[in-house]
């Protein structure tokens, strides 16, 4: 058999091209790998082939995806969050020029595809129109017919570009291939799917419900594999970072206040003496702009692996953090602290509680509180046993207090099960009896 794995970008670079998936795939089949030659960094020279994308189709690909979220934007309160995250003008901080610019500019755009997707034949007669002026790709179907493989495998999150120019050249081709859903929240709040895979790999059972309710895709379509980035967690040799025991804070993509919470916790610890430190770990990519003094904050340590990042005040996915690392961080915390994102679910599997931050915050876009009302996948997160859902910061103290000197027993959550698929046998048989099975039902 032979299989043709697309690395679209760094973050799926990192996360398939590893022992979790590659080891097993490669007995099982010929694999061959094709990455996105600009923003693809084939460090590891394990690329096959490199092709780009049309400049053309990104465009086109980018206004047929913004018609159909503003036209879907009422089927789920994740894509109306969307909308406001990504049309919405906004000026933060000082007014400048640039800045008014900028939000007439976005004022615009918002005008322009809110009156385009007022009616749904419209809508549907604008998006029949441009997908006429789609082209195939030539140098990913040529490689396509020369190497005419059985089947495609797409890492996806649903909306970038050169994914989607991948898809656009399948379906002309009638190439047979299964998508791999990479993150918690990619099929609930990116847009509704432009393209249809053969089938799908997702995280757990409430990926499959949503993609059913959502997305319109069969059950039957569906597999839980968990996340190849997950069996980092598996590993029971953990190696021990620091030398004192740590609180681990862990930030987020969506900018709020994350500093005034470090100086709350820096503050709580001084006053009731407690032994131990907070390591802070900001998001790699996030949209906040500031990257505060931590030095004055002597209960505040930066997580090492992201030191150069924080101090070089850099946001680029050039910077992948090796995923090994991420066992080593957790396994040795007493437990975790932040807002909500999929580190929420890596603490969980790795049997850390964690205190989810849900709190209003005047002065930012939008709060951990409008955050957590925002998106479809937090929905059933009040349901998990070992999350804290701390919706005001007053209670903060109060409640490190309970998990440091009262309570911080994990009790085991079956429900946990429900939102990743984690258990015994790897990925990477996972994805290889899912691959069987869609071979033998044709």
């Amino acid at each position: 058999m032979k299989i043709l794995l697309i690395i679209s970008n760094n973050l799926f670079y990192r996360n398939y091209l590893n022992r979790y998936v590659l080891e097993d795939l490669k007995k099982y089949a010929e694999v061959k790998i094709l990455g996105n030659k600009v923003d693809a960094n084939d460090s590891k020279n394990l690329f096959d082939f490199e092709c780009g994308e049309s400049k053309v189709n990104s465009f086109l690909h980018w206004v047929i995806a913004s018609i159909s979220l503003f036209s879907n934007r009422n089927l789920t309160k994740s894509f109306q969050m969307r909308v406001r995250r990504r049309f919405y003008p906004y000026i933060e901080d000082s007014i400048t020029v640039r800045k008014i610019l900028k939000y007439i500019k976005k004022s615009l755009i918002l005008i322009f595809f809110i009156l385009i997707t007022k009616f749904k034949f419209v809508t549907s007669f604008l998006i029949f129109i441009l997908k006429k002026f789609l082209k195939i790709n030539k140098s990913f179907a040529h490689i396509i017919k020369t190497e005419k493989p059985d089947l495609v495998l797409i890492p996806t999150n649903g909306f970038f570009s050169f994914e989607l120019d991948i898809e656009c050249t399948l379906h002309k081709l009638k190439q047979k291939y299964i998508s791999l859903i990479d993150n918690w929240d990619n099929l609930s709040s990116k847009n509704i799917l432009m393209y249809k895979a053969n089938h799908y790999g997702v995280w757990g059972e409430q990926n499959k419900i949503i993609a059913e309710q959502i997305q319109k895709i069969n059950r039957n379509d569906t597999t839980c594999l968990g996340t190849p980035r997950f069996e980092v967690y598996k590993k029971l040799k953990v190696n021990k970072i620091f030398d004192f025991k740590y609180i681990l804070f862990v930030g987020s993509s969506n900018r709020y206040n994350e500093y005034g919470v470090l100086q709350l916790l820096n503050k709580i610890i001084i006053k009731n003496k407690i032994d131990f430190k907070v390591i802070y770990r900001p998001h790699p990519w996030r949209d906040n702009s500031d990257f505060p003094d931590l030095s004055v904050l002597n209960k505040i340590v930066l997580d090492p692996q992201m030191k150069t990042q924080y101090e070089n005040k850099a946001r680029s996915d050039n910077f992948q953090p090796d995923i090994d690392y991420y066992n080593d961080i957790l396994s040795n915390c007493e437990f975790v602290i932040g807002s909500l994102t999929s580190m929420l679910i890596e603490a969980l599997v790795k049997k850390k509680k964690y205190i989810a931050l849900i709190h209003s915050e005047p002065g930012f876009k939008y709060s951990p509180s409008e955050w957590y009302k925002g998106y479809t996948n937090f929905d059933e997160l009040k349901s998990l046993k070992n999350l804290i859902l701390l919706n005001d910061l007053d209670k903060l103290e109060k409640t490190l207090f309970n998990l440091i000197e009262v309570d911080n027993i994990f009790i085991d959550d079956e429900f946990l099960s429900y939102f990743i698929t984690f258990d015994e046998e790897p990925y990477s048989k996972k994805l290889i009896k899912m691959i069987n099975n869609l071979k033998n039902s044709d």
